[in-house]
């Protein structure tokens, strides 16, 4: 029911998925997995090598290209999973809850990280969280799910420099609408 209520157009030449879970294939060394859109779509494997090596030396994670996802800790799979799907240089991510199952410390880094590269790529981001904290420093707009079915969208804007009174504000009308729901 909520597309009866949408006005506009979402438009993107290319559309990547990052799924909860870092998905990496076991067999595969970092660098394959990486490649692996690449790969699917016929692509250039060399440029891709060399965009990818260079992606893991921004992330100080050079030194495991040719290691196995069982080598790697939870966050560095996700940051492996990340570049996998920024490779497809599509325009839109969409990352649904990739930092749920990290802990706090490595959950705020990969953000501060997302955000610095989403910034320095230019690209659009949709991100799927439970964590109003994770949506409200990620997003620059927040729809929150209302009604169970969902059948409605509320749209919540973030302001730049917000106060801590707007933040009190904007958490606890989010709340206020997740509760309802």
């Amino acid at each position: 029911g909520i597309e009866n209520n949408f006005l506009g157009t979402i438009s993107s030449s290319k559309i990547a998925y990052m799924p909860q879970k870092d998905l990496l294939l076991p067999w595969r060394n970092i660098i394959s997995n990486i490649l692996l859109p690449i790969e699917l779509n016929k692509g250039d494997l060399n440029k891709g090598k060399i965009k990818a090596l260079n992606f893991l030396d921004k992330l100080n994670l050079m030194n495991y290209a040719y290691k196995f996802p069982n080598e790697l800790s939870g966050g560095m799979k996700q940051r492996v999973s990340f570049l996998r799907t920024i490779i497809t240089e599509s325009d839109t991510l969409l990352l649904d809850e990739p930092f749920s199952a990290l802990d706090a410390i490595t959950k705020e880094d990969l953000q501060h990280w997302l955000l610095d590269i989403i910034k320095d790529l230019k690209k659009s981001m949709v991100f799927i969280t439970h964590d109003i904290n994770e949506a409200i420093f990620l997003s620059n707009r927040i729809l929150v799910c209302k009604n169970k079915p969902m059948n409605q969208l509320i749209e919540f804007k973030v302001k730049k420099n917000i106060t801590s009174t707007e933040l009190k504000e904007l958490k606890e009308n989010i709340l206020k609408i997740i509760r309802e729901g």
